[in-house]
Order: C-alpha cells, then structure tokens, then sequence
C-alpha cells in the first residue's frame, strides 16, 4: 500500500487508514455508484469524502503500475495545484494506493466535502435548470 497524506491531516492518519480499510461496508454512499463509488465519512465533525477508482483493465493495470500516475494520485496533485493557483477546490487530503507486484489494484481519494447547490454533471445533464430554455441563434449564411 502506498499512502501520501497532506501534512495538516497526517495526525488523522490511523482514521483514514480505517476509512480505507472498512470502505466496502462503511461510509454513507454519495451519487451512483456506475464505475466509481463515493462515501462520505465523519472526521472530527467534518464530512469528508473518500472516492474509490474501479480497479482497470489488465493493460491500464500494468500502465499504471509501472508508466502511469493513478487518478487518485492525479486528483490529490490536481487539487493542490488549483489551491495554490488561488482556485477554489475541496481540501485534498490524502490518496492511497494498493498494487501486487505486476499490476496496479485499487486506488482512493480522500478530500473535504462541500455542499454545492449545482453539480458539474447537472450543469452537463440539464440544460434547463432555470425553467428557461437558452436561446440559439443560427446564421443561414454560414
């Protein structure tokens, strides 16, 4: 197991080993479950969320083991990068990643929660939100 925590949630390390470890049968399940799942888990009256990739393919199980960086340590990285950048993101907390000796397991993401009015996904799904539908304008001559 490889596990990279950020410095302020290093003291909370033995909580987050145990979110990680008791994940399958713990954890509030936030969303659809589809390829990836979602929990969200009590830290010192905090909600914290904790994202499990779906283990991949043979092929990216290898690229991954050996040529790639996993989404979850992309997403922690990602999200420090858009903190120092002055973009708001949940805090990301730290990621953990399990791999045999040829192949690439699973990987989790733990950050803050937010509660968010709007989620990416309905702004994609629903073009409608505001009960008002957008107007498009076509150039014939085009």
């Amino acid at each position: 197991m490889k596990r990279v925590l950020n410095r302020d949630f290093e003291i909370f390390s033995s909580q987050l080993d145990g979110f990680i470890r008791d994940f399958s049968n713990s954890g509030i399940q936030f969303g659809k479950a589809n390829r990836n799942s979602i929990k969200l888990f009590q830290l010192n009256n905090q909600t914290i969320n904790i994202k499990s990739f779906k283990i991949p393919n043979i092929f990216n199980q290898i690229a991954y083991r050996f040529l790639r960086k996993s989404k979850a340590q992309r997403s922690f990285e990602y999200a420090n990068k858009l903190q120092n950048f002055g973009i708001g993101t949940p805090q990301p907390m730290a990621y953990y990643e399990f791999k045999s000796l040829f192949l690439f397991k699973k990987s989790y993401y733990i950050s803050a929660h937010l509660d968010a009015d709007l989620t990416f996904r309905e702004l994609v799904e629903n073009i409608n939100l505001d009960g008002q539908s957008p107007e498009v304008q076509i150039d014939p001559s085009a």
